[in-house]
């Protein structure tokens, strides 16, 4: 089976292997690479076809996960359409079996011009509950997916979503999977430590509004010997700063680290006691699914697609976004020491079902069989 994955963004291996200059962090979408390697791995010839507007010319190169990876250098002036129809022609031409589109619409619309009935489209996110920029480039960006988005879900037969969540709030009609994305196998290696003095409660991701870490200083606030541990890929400076300033009123310890290398989130886990995530707006974080098979206990709050990811005192931990006095009650329910170790055994288990690789990717050839049967 030959398979083409589309997807806009490549991770940080495929420029490395090229020896082009590191992705920009919002171009690191590790779970194309852990779905490709994954199907090579299991006998699927897997090609990830992504568009650069960067390099000068075509380029390709086989992967040390098994797959290919396919640069087409694309214009952005007027030639546009000529560099589109050219990755048309590509597509066609190497007769794929499935074309498997990575959540873009651009992406959706070059796929159902090759091969309409053998195009399957993966949603991963919902643009008003994770964007968190201008506001012209917000209502710009959700007109621009409003249209071509409901465009292309009126074409498109078949869809993947990483979470019902996606599918209730986009009304999708057609054929609806929900495989999770993949994580890495190296989360369900992470060996804790003992437990030092001091609980250090993780906070992965963007230091921005969205993720709503005063929140976390007001519950935290008072408790004795606790960190506060944020890896951040981005950040807002002035909001990071009124995180930091809160933490010294709350008198809160709070260690703020740049992490988008792999191996800074894992050493983070390896030592965490908990996993805070106090979103206002999320769709279905991976950080959950990572901090699970890291057997980090979570504590999330209850927004967009946490409650299908959470079954509350079982693989984690719920409260209602904006009850501080909820969430200090969770955070002390951790102190029970077989309940957390119930929660880690549980979260451990539910991550091996639902988001290892190797079977995201028998559930995925599953999808791909259907469709080219039908």
């Amino acid at each position: 089976m030959k398979i083409a994955i589309l997807s806009q963004y490549p991770t940080i291996e495929f420029y490395q292997e090229l020896g082009l200059t590191a992705a920009p962090k919002e171009h690191l979408y590790p779970w194309i690479h852990n779905l490709a390697q994954s199907l090579s791995s299991q006998n699927i010839e897997a090609h990830v076809i992504t568009l650069r507007s960067t390099i000068k010319g075509d380029k390709e190169i086989k992967h040390s996960g098994g797959y290919y990876v396919h640069f087409i250098c694309v214009k952005k002036n007027l030639s546009i359409i000529s560099s589109l129809r050219k990755v048309v022609r590509f597509l066609k031409s190497n007769d794929f079996d499935v074309l498997h589109v990575q959540g873009n619409y651009l992406y959706a619309f070059i796929a159902l011009l090759a091969n309409r009935n053998r195009t399957v489209l993966t949603i991963h996110g919902i643009r008003q509950y994770e964007t968190e920029s201008s506001y012209l480039k917000y209502f710009s960006g959700l007109l621009t997916e409003a249209f071509f988005g409901s465009l292309a879900r009126l074409i498109i037969g078949n869809y993947i979503v990483i979470n019902p969540f996606v599918s209730e709030k986009l009304k999708i009609h057609g054929r609806i999977f929900k495989i999770c994305n993949p994580i890495s196998n190296e989360y369900f290696r992470v060996e804790k430590k003992t437990a030092g003095t001091k609980k250090i409660f993780l906070m992965l991701g963007s230091i921005i509004p969205r993720k709503n870490i005063e929140e976390v200083l007001s519950a935290l606030a008072g408790s004795e010997n606790v960190i506060l541990r944020c890896v951040y890929a981005s950040y807002d400076s002035e909001y990071m700063h009124w995180i930091k300033t809160l933490s010294e009123t709350k008198n809160v310890i709070v260690e703020m680290e740049e992490g988008i290398d792999p191996g800074i989130v894992l050493h983070a886990f390896s030592e965490a006691y908990c996993l805070i995530l106090s979103s206002k707006n999320e769709t279905a974080p991976m950080v959950i699914a990572e901090a699970q098979a890291a057997k980090t206990p979570v504590i999330a709050s209850d927004v967009g697609g946490v409650k299908y990811m959470i079954e509350n005192g079982k693989n984690g931990l719920i409260y209602q976004m904006g009850n501080i006095q909820q969430l200090k009650e969770r955070i002390e329910a951790l102190n029970n020491i077989s309940l957390y170790a119930e929660i880690q055994s549980r979260g451990y288990e539910y991550a091996q079902k639902y988001y290892n690789a190797s079977s995201v990717a028998k559930q995925t050839i599953d999808v791909y069989k259907q469709i080219i049967l039908s």
